[in-house]
This record gives C-alpha cells, sequence and structure tokens, in this order.
C-alpha cells in the first residue's frame, strides 16, 4: 500500500504529495508494493513486520511488529482505525463496544508476555 494518513485515500488534499508517494509492503515494511514481495513469494513468514507499529512512538508497538502484518486484526492501529470508524456509523455502539472489549483482551494479553 502507499503510506497516507490513516482514513484517507493517497489521492486526498489531506494526504502530504511527499507521504502519498512512499511505498510501503504491507507484509515486510520493505520500500516495494505488496504484489512484488520476495519474502512474501518465498513464504518467509518469520519477515513479517507490520510498519504502523514499526514507525510507532511507542516501543511496545516497535518490538511487536513483527508478529503481524500492517493489515491484520492484531495491529494496535488497525484496531483504533477500526473503532474510530465505528464510532462513527450510526447503530454500532453495540458492535463497537463488543469488538472494543476483544481487542482490549488480546493486546492486554500480547502485552503481558
Amino acid at each position: 500500500y502507499q503510506r497516507r494518513v490513516r482514513g484517507h485515500k493517497s489521492d486526498s488534499v489531506l494526504c502530504s504529495k511527499k507521504d502519498s508517494d512512499e511505498v510501503v509492503c504491507s507484509f515486510c515494511s520493505g520500500n516495494h508494493r505488496y504484489k512484488d514481495c520476495q519474502l512474501k513469494k518465498d513464504h518467509k513468514l518469520n519477515a513479517k513486520c507490520c510498519s504502523n507499529c514499526k514507525t510507532s512512538k511507542s516501543k511496545i508497538d516497535q518490538l511487536n511488529a513483527t508478529s503481524h502484518t500492517s493489515g491484520s486484526f492484531q495491529c494496535p492501529f488497525y484496531i483504533m482505525e477500526k473503532e474510530r470508524v465505528m464510532a462513527r456509523t450510526a447503530g454500532a455502539e453495540e458492535l463497537k463496544n463488543e469488538y472494543s472489549q476483544k481487542a482490549r483482551d488480546f493486546l492486554a494479553r500480547r502485552r503481558t508476555h
């Protein structure tokens, strides 16, 4: 995918030109497209790396970056974005609360290991 502000398309006026031109593999965080990732093609699952967590200010997120890919439901940034979208969706309060609790439980277990 192309790195961009969360919640915006790469051609949005809300995204800077510099950021929208930067290509980042969602599997290994390399400077290439996902479809061109040689590590993924070679089934090197230990090479997966979340670019969101890798560039995070949180040391815990940085340490856990290799436990998932950028599009994974295990990514705390993915979880936050999904909760943000659910909060803006009418009638999704119960679903959001259920999802948020499951996500918090998952992240708490992950951070204690």
